[in-house]
């Protein structure tokens, strides 16, 4: 059976779950608006059922809170299970450094080695999205969500 890497992307809507061959290069995604809770389960399943899942990775944040947590505790229930790699890097890492969706119309951006939240009138486009390639050097063992803003 043919080994992957799987990569999901929790921390705005849509959510984006990608598989990637040995060599990083995408082999399929699935973008999702459902709530991660419904959907996780199924997408991971079939990925299951399809390869041979050899790592686990995920995007940490920032981004949204309930997102970020249930991605976070799947993906490393996940991971131990199978005895298998995780690792995750920053949604900045992502985007290539663009803005990211807060709540409302609220963003974060990188200033620097500082994150702020900014407001914007006209929204920037969503660029948290899967890359062809994946970049393992953006990615680290350093897996603890990245929360910026309280829970509400």
């Amino acid at each position: 059976m043919r080994s992957v890497t799987v990569l999901l992307i929790s921390a705005a809507k849509p959510y984006f779950f990608a598989l990637y061959d040995e060599n990083g290069g995408m082999i399929e995604q699935e973008s999702c608006d459902k709530p991660l809770t419904e959907s996780l389960y199924a997408l991971m399943s079939a990925a299951d059922r399809r390869y041979s899942i050899g790592r686990v990775l995920y995007v940490n944040g920032p981004g949204s809170f309930m997102g970020l947590k249930l991605g976070f505790v799947f993906m490393r229930a996940f991971a131990l299970a199978r005895k298998i790699d995780f690792a995750a890097c920053g949604s900045f890492a992502i985007t290539g450094g663009a803005p990211v969706f807060s709540h409302k119309n609220r963003w974060f951006v990188k200033n620097g080695s500082s994150i702020e939240l900014i407001s914007f009138e006209n929204p920037p486009e969503n660029r948290l999205i899967p890359p062809e390639k994946l970049n393992m050097a953006d990615f680290s063992g350093d897996t603890a969500p990245r929360y910026l803003l309280p829970a509400v």
